[in-house]
């Protein structure tokens, strides 16, 4: 049974695979370019529910699981190369991301990188402090799950129901019941990594997918169809005023009724028939694409909203939108079947399986800077370039390589591949080629036989969310307090037994505070927003400053920060001074900066504390924080932690990860921060 050929669908498939790799680049602009995920899962339901309805029309033989285990091994022979190559790089050149890499790579060929990645508590989100360059894999594991499901559950309503429609609204409802649980598993401020990896809240960009064509498709054919029936009678002159556009049914005689009426009828059918239908697909699928792009640029990846409708609010506009796209007598559909970005778009499979690495190695996690790593569009053209290389070579076996790349549908016999390494016909970059792979293959397998393991990353990972957990009941209590307790002035002697009351540990980390720094801190109003640096150094803030509240949360970025202003001051937790440490994660824009300010409104100070971590938007965050503290001085003030890190001997101030502070940092941060903030006031 030939398949039919959809080259908008891979136009499509191309421009969500650019989104997603903007969002991991310039995460800051493409705030929302992860749904790109979501655009696969829908195309992949679409393209099976055509594949799965045709099969059942034509009766086709079941088949089922050898076609599941031919998808496999489409899948998985262009991973294992991938990785191959990966495992080789980073052996040569960064050996610090050896650390846990033989469980990704198992989880990733196993197809259950999510799950893995769950209960191993990674996330995706902010993987770059501790980073796997093969998480994303995590989108192939629920791929190749839901593909199973999805057989499983049509084979299943197929059996009872033989209308495609019915069969559709019961994957409607599942889908829904997905987001559902996508909105009840979500916590608002902590890490969306369950919701956003689950084969259970993400099964409804598949099943919308599934749900759309069998809905729709068969709805708009019908109505094509009817159309075509009319416009032949009113040809023939056989034209019926009652005709039941619906049902196809014809009442027995034909109506001869007013001229009028049969003319007004004509003429509406005509219009619909040349041309009308073809512009309302056209004017779906443009508002489903605008509609798409406004979210891609506004929805966040921590933001509440994402996850208690809006993505799934996505997904119903591009299942739409895609299946208008797919019509016959769509203009919008046949312009993305441009050959060119069509044919690009069938190569975005390896293409995906490169760029997370490419991106973790090359830019996010890179410890010291280069040309290349500066130049986030060389890297982009480098992973396609080897993306497109990788699918002629594995996929399309365009030069073949003795063991290694056989032609199409040409089974593996050891003895002749080992002949072909013998024989004179084969050419000498081929044999070059073949030793380059079997070296790579072999240090592949020893580097994840002898790779370290160290549960280290995810024993901070987890300490971070736990403070974090505690920052929320801290402040909480804090903010009440706050209320109740009014303003009244304070003899040394109580500022001093406060401090003396303090348990050793907080003793210990303020122990570098001069005195001055205390007694300014001890009734100084003040809200600290921030990230993971901030949840570390948490308990130094909240031991200094008693009427201090931290709302700081694990991969926090400035586009995210708005929303959780106006939740603080909603709840009166947002003080007079206000301090932000941000930057750690990535840049951002002066758009993001001013909504952050707006939030925050007038009758605020706001401390600005630049970065000292040594990644690729250092630079710009602390110059660009330098600039807003010097253009309105009033308004803000700029903190220069990094100048001070860089100027003491700061090497037993990090955690192993090389970014975050630990307890001996922690005590020189607040110490700084203390006195920087006593001096400004």
């Amino acid at each position: 049974m030939k398949k039919q050929y959809y080259g908008q669908l891979d136009t499509v498939r191309l421009l969500a695979m650019i989104a997603i790799i903007c969002y991991h680049y310039f995460t800051h602009t493409v705030t929302a370019g992860f749904l790109g995920v979501d655009i696969f899962l829908i195309l992949s339901g679409i393209l099976m529910a055509d594949h799965l309805e045709k099969r059942y029309m034509n009766q086709a033989e079941d088949g089922w699981l050898i076609r599941l285990f031919r998808r496999i091994k489409k899948l998985i022979w262009p991973m294992f190369v991938v990785m191959m190559c990966c495992l080789v790089g980073i052996v040569l050149f960064r050996r610090d991301l050896l650390v846990n890499i033989r469980s990704s790579v198992w989880s990733g060929l196993l197809f259950v990188s999510n799950w893995h990645q769950i209960i191993a508590g990674g996330s995706y989100f902010a993987n770059f402090l501790h980073p796997d360059i093969f998480a994303h894999l995590w989108y192939i594991a629920v791929y190749l799950q839901l593909i199973v499901l999805i057989e499983l559950f049509y084979r299943f309503l197929r059996r009872f129901f033989s209308k495609p429609q019915t069969v559709g609204w019961f994957f409607f409802g599942l889908s829904v019941a997905s987001a559902l649980v996508m909105a009840i598993l979500f916590t608002p401020g902590q890490d969306p990594t369950r919701v956003y990896y689950g084969t259970d809240t993400r099964f409804f960009s598949f099943g919308l997918g599934v749900a759309s064509y069998l809905i729709i498709s068969p709805t708009i054919a019908a109505l094509r169809h009817d159309n075509q029936i009319h416009e032949e009678r009113r040809k023939n002159g056989t034209v019926y005023a009652d005709y039941n556009y619906r049902t196809g049914t014809v009442p027995v005689q034909e109506n001869e009724k007013s001229e009028e009426k049969k003319s007004v009828q004509d003429y509406f059918h005509l219009v619909l028939q040349q041309g009308f239908l073809t512009w309302l697909v056209d004017i779906v699928a443009a508002i489903a694409i605008l509609v798409c792009l406004f979210l891609m640029f506004n929805l966040t990846d921590s933001g509440t909203f994402t996850y208690y409708g809006g993505m799934f609010l996505f997904n119903i506009i591009a299942a739409v939108g895609l299946i208008a796209l797919m019509q016959p007598n769509s203009w919008l559909g046949l312009l993305l079947q441009f050959p060119i970005t069509a044919n690009l778009g069938n190569q975005t499979f390896p293409v995906f399986l490169w760029y997370y690495p490419i991106f973790i190695i090359f830019y996010a996690s890179v410890p010291n800077g280069n040309w290349f790593t500066s130049k986030p569009w060389l890297q982009i053209l480098l992973i396609f370039a080897l993306g497109f290389l990788t699918h002629q070579l594995l996929i399309e076996k365009r030069y073949q390589v003795p063991f290694f790349i056989r032609e199409k549908g040409e089974p593996l016999r050891l003895f002749q591949e080992a002949q072909k390494l013998k024989d004179k016909s084969t050419s000498l970059p081929r044999k070059i080629i073949f030793g380059a792979m079997a070296l790579g293959f072999v240090t592949a397998i020893g580097t994840v036989i002898a790779a370290p393991t160290d549960d280290t990353a995810q024993k901070e990972t987890q300490k971070a969310l736990e403070q974090q957990s505690k920052n929320a009941q801290m402040n909480s209590e804090r903010a009440a307090h706050n209320k109740q307790q009014p303003e009244e002035s304070v003899d040394q002697a109580t500022i001093d037994g406060y401090y003396q009351a303090l348990d050793t540990n907080q003793q210990y980390l303020l122990e570098f505070v001069s005195n001055g720094a205390k007694k300014h801190a001890y009734q100084f109003p003040v809200t600290f927003i921030g990230d993971s640096l901030t949840v570390g150094v948490s308990p130094a803030i909240y031991a200094l400053y008693p009427h201090a509240i931290v709302s700081a949360q694990v991969g926090l970025q400035m586009y995210s920060v708005a929303p959780i202003v106006a939740s603080l001051a909603q709840q009166g937790a947002l003080q007079n001074n206000v301090v932000l440490n941000l930057g750690a994660n990535g840049p951002f824009t002066a758009s993001q900066f001013q909504q952050v300010d707006d939030a925050i409104g007038p009758g605020h100070k706001v401390y600005l504390i630049n970065t000292h971590v040594n990644r690729q938007w250092h630079d710009q965050v602390n110059q660009f924080l330098a600039q807003k503290a010097k253009e309105q001085p009033d308004r803000f003030v700029l903190i220069d932690w990094d100048t001070y890190y860089q100027t003491h001997d700061h090497s037993t101030w990090l955690e192993p990860d090389g970014l975050h502070l630990n307890k001996e940092g922690s005590r020189y941060w607040i110490a700084f921060i203390g006195d920087e903030l006593a001096k400004r006031n």
